[in-house]
């Protein structure tokens, strides 16, 4: 079973998320800003990271930027979702997220990507290939 970890701080959103995912065959962690999703990450080594954008402490792009800075986690695949992007907004390829979704995102979009991603597996980043 493929583990998945979803950071944000709005808990509404993130029970959501999780319920959507269990639904889906999915093992799901969840942290409440992005500084507890990276030592969550660090220890659980999930295999797939979903994290909100605006968050306290740390927000979803620093989230990025220190999981491809860490060689354990390097390799974990990346989704940067949040209401507050704009359709090509370049900074989640610069921090190297391999995708940006904006909300509201329906749930058969947002299964079909997180497979699409898990498929994918774990790979390196670089920017010349984010991912």
């Amino acid at each position: 079973m493929s583990t998945v970890l979803i950071a944000d701080d709005d808990t509404d959103i993130s029970d959501i998320l999780r319920r959507i995912l269990t639904r889906a065959g999915l093992a799901v962690l969840t942290a409440a800003d992005g500084l507890d999703a990276l030592t969550t990450a660090a220890a659980a080594l999930p295999d797939l990271i979903l994290t909100d954008l605006d968050m306290p402490r740390m927000d979803g792009l620093q989230l990025c930027t220190a999981i491809r800075a860490t060689p354990q986690t390097a390799a974990i695949p990346v989704a940067v979702f949040s209401g507050s992007l704009l359709p090509g907004d370049p900074r989640p390829a610069t921090a190297l997220a391999c995708r940006a979704w904006l909300k509201p995102l329906t749930n058969s979009a947002l299964i079909a990507g997180v497979h699409e991603l898990l498929a994918a597996g774990r790979h390196r980043h670089t920017p010349a290939h984010p991912c």
